[in-house]
């Protein structure tokens, strides 16, 4: 399976800006954006927001040499972690079944051309086209929302009336996920004021995941799909490791059978969970088959 990685650049003023690299999983449906500049920073603010208009209180102030910028994961599960930071994991809905924008992260720049500029291009970039007039502190928010949401403020419920302020990424049969510029001026400290500046919510939607991890991942498959049996991918072209997906979560990591249509043909089970299991074929040589084989019929013995 593959990890297809994207990145958002911004358009602004006939040059482009990187704001964020993103990438979904397709082994268990996570995604992640990486929020990161070139360079080291040594000074960092921990902070906290409050109020409706998200005024900040500095708490404490560190010296510590670490990669500028933030990466943040999201889980089909719903959990939502934030790396290179100090704020705490959140849940929110299991990505699969997001009924609602929910916004999880917040990237205010003292000003577009302070990103890191791009010469080039790629195909598969998403460009997001700002207005020449914008200057000063811009700050995005990111939120998960269903696939026909339209784009939302930071309050979550209003829609963008000016389409250049928005982007929206589609991942077809899943979810999306908006970039939005935030239209309110954004309150921070005089000592934050040329800072980049990251915030997350508190508190997520949910105390706990609403699935497993397992869970989510089948769920995540049988979207992908359109399957709701047993999933089984063909097997990677490097490695030889087919990837197979159950059609629920067991109990317990499953024992499995699978039959093979050449009876000289044998399996090795690499790694098994509650939701799947990767394995290989090997020939009568013990040389692992990197092409796929016929498998006559596939047995799991677990209780659910």
């Amino acid at each position: 399976m593959a990890k297809k990685g994207f990145r958002i650049l911004i358009g602004y003023r006939r040059r482009h800006f990187k704001l964020a690299s993103l990438r979904l999983n397709d082994n268990d449906g996570s995604f992640y954006i990486n929020l990161t500049r070139a360079g080291a920073s040594s000074v960092h603010w921990t902070y906290e927001a409050v109020g409706a208009r998200f005024v900040t209180q500095l708490k404490e102030l560190t010296e510590s040499t670490r990669v500028k910028g933030v990466g943040v994961s999201y889980h089909a599960s719903g959990l939502v972690r934030y790396k290179n930071v100090s704020n705490k994991s959140i849940f929110g809905e299991p990505l699969t079944q997001v009924t609602k924008p929910f916004g999880f992260a917040r990237y205010s720049v003292p000003s577009i051309d302070r990103l890191d500029e791009r010469q080039a291009t790629r195909t598969s970039d998403f460009i997001f086209p700002l207005p020449d007039a914008l200057a000063g502190r811009v700050t995005f928010n990111f939120f998960a929302s269903p696939l026909a949401t339209p784009l939302v403020t930071a309050g979550g419920n209003v829609p963008v009336p000016n389409s250049e302020l928005g982007l929206n990424i589609h991942f077809p049969d899943l979810f999306s996920v908006n970039c939005v510029v935030d239209q309110e001026t954004l309150a921070i400290p005089p000592e934050l004021g040329e800072s980049f500046v990251f915030m997350s919510p508190s508190t997520g939607p949910f105390p706990e995941p609403l699935l497993s991890m397992d869970q989510a991942a089948v769920h995540f498959h049988q979207l992908l799909t359109g399957s709701n049996g047993v999933i089984v991918y063909p097997p990677d072209p490097t490695t030889g490791v087919y990837l197979m997906i159950f059609a629920v979560e067991m109990r317990v990591p499953p024992e499995i059978t699978i039959k093979l249509a050449d009876s000289h043909q044998r399996i090795e089970i690499v790694e098994r969970t509650r939701g799947s299991a990767r394995f290989k074929v090997k020939d009568r040589y013990g040389h692992v088959l990197k092409s796929a084989v016929q498998i006559a019929e596939v047995i799991l013995d677990a209780e659910l």
